[in-house]
């Protein structure tokens, strides 16, 4: 894969949580997603695109400030506005391999975090505590 392939397949990931629609992403059959809120990775397409299609929904906007591609490996530095106005600033590292994205490992910015403890487990979970 080249570059601009890379950054087209990012694109589309990032821009699905604005429709929460994941089917057009190009995902490899191998996908893993490293979750901030768990010990193990989370293995497996259908229970990833679950998770990720639940979160969407309380995505009200993304807007993508940077990729770094160096296949197949890729970084993504990228804000999501929370249905409930938060901002949150990430870095998804990504690991492609011959399908498309392989790996994803989000990474977020710990600001909004240390000033509301419970927003990053409710932005996840959806679950107000």
């Amino acid at each position: 894969m080249n570059k601009a392939e890379i950054i087209e397949i990012i694109d589309e990931y990032l821009c699905a949580f604005n429709s929460g629609d994941f089917s057009q992403v190009q995902f490899s059959s191998q996908l893993n997603f490293i979750s901030p809120l768990r010990e193990e990775p989370i293995v497996g397409n259908d229970i990833i695109i679950g998770f990720l299609s639940d979160v969407s929904t309380r995505v009200e906007s993304v807007n993508i400030i940077e990729h770094i591609i160096d296949y197949p490996m890729a970084c993504s530095l990228f804000e999501f506005t929370t249905n409930k106005g938060d901002v949150l600033t990430l870095l998804d590292y990504f690991r492609f391999d011959e399908e498309g994205i392989a790996l994803i490992w989000p990474c977020f910015d710990p600001k909004p975090l240390i000033a509301n403890p419970l927003l990053l487990p409710e932005f996840l979970t959806g679950k107000v505590k």
